[in-house]
């Protein structure tokens, strides 16, 4: 079967989407969802992201997201891909992932998401453990992060024994109290021009530990987020449309 497909970004996160509200179940039985991101995902011989996400019915929300990261695995929640899928359908909404309902709504600085509850979780050593609904270690540092510190040390943490589930590794250097940049290395897809969930946790955990104050603003590779509490505000960005054949 043929299925129409759009390609979205924010900040440089990007996933390739599939709206199947209308789609009928039964046409869905049998794929494979996390071989296809992976090959979908490629970006030499697929379409190229982060991974894919499903737009599907909801009965408790307006629309409900499953998120495959490029390697196949499910991730809980993105906050990028839920302001791509706010985008797309054009107004507030709710939207619902597997660490709850989003709230989404437009707002002039772009469009905010409510991340709903952040958990502190303590440490591990050097790293500040934070759940928003998916697992982050944050680290701070009195300067920027170079490539060799992410692409080296995010594996070798996200694979650490001590995160079964693996987790995502943020590396945090704060400018003021109201100013930081981060790299982060996401499991399942290795370092991404931003991360929604992981500014969200990085925020909440340097405001925690006296470093920060409401609002901060995140500075990634891909541009900036806003987070101001439980609201991370930020842009969307529908790159083109297709169909391919799955």
């Amino acid at each position: 079967m043929i299925y129409p497909f759009f390609k979205a970004h924010g900040l440089g996160n990007d996933y390739i989407f599939f709206d199947f509200r209308d789609v009928a179940p039964a046409m869905l039985e049998g794929i494979d969802w996390g071989s296809l991101s992976r090959r979908l995902s490629d970006r030499h011989t697929g379409i190229g992201g982060d991974g894919i996400v499903l737009i599907l019915p909801s009965r408790i929300a307006d629309a409900a997201m499953r998120i495959f990261n490029a390697d196949g695995s499910e991730a809980q929640m993105c906050g990028n891909a839920s302001r791509c899928v706010a985008r797309y359908i054009g107004h507030d909404m709710s939207l619902e992932t597997i660490s709850g309902i989003k709230e989404i709504r437009f707002v002039d600085a772009g469009i905010a998401v409510d991340m709903g509850e952040v958990r502190s979780l303590g440490r591990w050593g050097e790293y500040h453990l934070v759940s928003v609904g998916n697992p982050h270690a944050i680290r701070f540092m009195d300067h920027d992060a170079d490539d060799d510190l992410v692409h080296i040390e995010g594996p070798k943490v996200e694979n650490d024994p001590y995160f079964p589930e693996r987790t995502n590794v943020e590396f945090v250097h704060i400018h003021s109290s109201h100013e930081i940049t981060m790299r982060v290395w996401e499991r399942g897809s290795g370092e991404t021009m931003a991360c929604g969930t992981g500014a969200t946790a990085t925020a909440h955990a340097a405001v925690e530990a006296g470093l920060s104050e409401w609002p901060v603003t995140i500075h990634l590779l891909g541009g900036d987020l806003t987070i101001d509490k439980q609201w991370m505000i930020g842009p969307a960005e529908i790159v083109f449309y297709g169909e391919i054949e799955l």
